[in-house]
């Protein structure tokens, strides 16, 4: 639990199988699947944490079109439409869920080129001070 809000398992493989962590602050490099779970779930912990941040100051809400263009990239990760909603049903997301997930995440890297440029090690940073003065509960199955 992290803030008040659970991240599940299934909220993990959503990520996983969406290809939703391949970019950005969110980018997993490990390749054995046991490790990249393990290093999802740190993502999407971080993610909830710097969520919080960028809602806190309330940081706007992307064009539509931004939003079309990731969710067009998301779609290209598969053969085809079918495939794409095959994946979507079977991680129990509606597309305007994605879309809400695309968008957080748009809100995110414009709060963090507002505020550091992007720069990594800054934004390393940043995310350790969350998780430094996070209330996180971690529950192992």
């Amino acid at each position: 639990m992290v803030s008040g809000q659970v991240i599940l398992a299934s909220d993990v493989r959503a990520f996983l199988d969406l290809g939703l962590l391949e970019h950005g602050p969110w980018e997993l490099r490990e390749p054995d699947s046991a490790a990249r779970e393990a290093a999802a779930l740190n993502r999407l912990i971080e993610r909830r944490l710097a969520l919080d941040e960028v809602n806190r100051f309330r940081q706007a809400l992307p064009p539509p079109a931004r939003v079309d263009g990731y969710l067009a990239a998301v779609r290209a990760r598969f053969v085809d439409e079918d495939a794409f909603g095959a994946v979507l049903a079977a991680v129990g997301l509606e597309l305007e869920d994605l879309r809400q997930i695309l968008e957080d995440d748009i809100r995110i890297e414009a709060y963090v080129t507002e505020r550091w440029g992007g720069r990594g090690a800054l934004v390393e940073d940043w995310i350790a001070g969350l998780l430094r003065r996070a209330e996180i509960m971690r529950v192992d199955p």
